[in-house]
């Protein structure tokens, strides 16, 4: 068997061109960090922008972003910060600065945000290092992705 046919085969290249100058990361085989400033205006001509990090410390993930944003008037900037596929019954608890969301809201400027997850090691949690609006769902759902 081929690399090609291990990895798969990159094909069209070109198509996927970040137009900005910044990506890289280190490793040690265990602890590492990966940062990209992302644009996709070479992929759809879209004016979007991001800077993300990642930083891999053990079995930990730590996720930075910052500077997403779009020159589109016409189409405003957005992220997912949490998004997690539910255990059957949905019973985790979805909570925003220790206020439970079961239904759809904007919040205003929240800190933190946690869905917890089949036991205490598969909780996942967000810090809001700034102010921001902040649409908050729990929700089900079916399909493939």
């Amino acid at each position: 068997m081929t690399a090609d046919h291990k990895m798969g085969r990159l094909i069209n290249w070109h198509n996927y061109a970040n137009t900005e100058s910044w990506a890289g990361g280190v490793s040690d085989g265990v602890n590492g960090v990966a940062s990209l400033f992302e644009s996709m205006n070479g992929v759809t001509g879209s004016p979007l922008k991001a800077k993300k990090s990642g930083f891999f410390l053990g079995d930990t993930i730590v996720t930075l972003s910052a500077g997403i944003n779009s020159s589109d008037a016409n189409n405003q900037a957005e992220t997912a910060v949490l998004n997690r596929k539910l255990n059957a019954n949905g019973q985790q608890t979805f909570l925003v600065d220790e206020q439970e969301i079961s239904a759809a809201q904007t919040l205003q400027n929240p800190r933190w945000a946690l869905l917890t997850g089949s036991d205490s090691s598969s909780n996942l949690g967000v810090s809001f290092l700034s102010d921001a609006s902040v649409n908050a769902q729990k929700q089900s759902g079916t399909g493939s992705w």
